[in-house]
């Protein structure tokens, strides 16, 4: 749907610049450009783990991330682009194609790690 969209506004634009007196090939550029890094934008899904206590993350806690996210990068899932701590939780974020697809392989994962009640999964804006 998304494609199909940017695809439209490339022929009204490339059917604009025909129809007027002087193109302008710079503003036809900074369309395409745009168009084309709106269709590489894959979404981002922020997964926030709470840890039993309200303190900072210990050496395990980060050694379970790094193996839930090298699972996810493995499964092919999606590929970390951030991660963070703080006190009471771990998170990180994953870049996937399709967050309908990825969501529940992402839960899935967290469930083999045994964090399904202390993790939540949510799309960032």
């Amino acid at each position: 749907m998304r494609y199909r969209s940017c695809l439209t506004i490339l022929l009204l634009v490339a059917c604009h610049e025909g129809s007027g007196p002087a193109p302008s090939s710079t503003g036809s550029r900074d369309v395409v450009k745009q168009t084309v890094s709106e269709l590489r934008h894959s979404p981002r899904l922020r997964i926030q783990i709470r840890l039993p206590d309200a303190a900072a993350a210990s050496a395990g806690d980060l050694k379970l991330r790094r193996a839930i996210e090298e699972k996810i990068e493995h499964d092919r899932v999606g590929t970390i682009v951030e991660e963070s701590t703080g006190f009471g939780y771990i998170d990180f974020t994953v870049e996937a194609e399709n967050s309908v697809i990825a969501i529940p392989k992402l839960k899935a994962i967290i469930r083999e790690a045994g964090l399904a009640d202390r993790t939540a999964v949510e799309v960032k804006q």
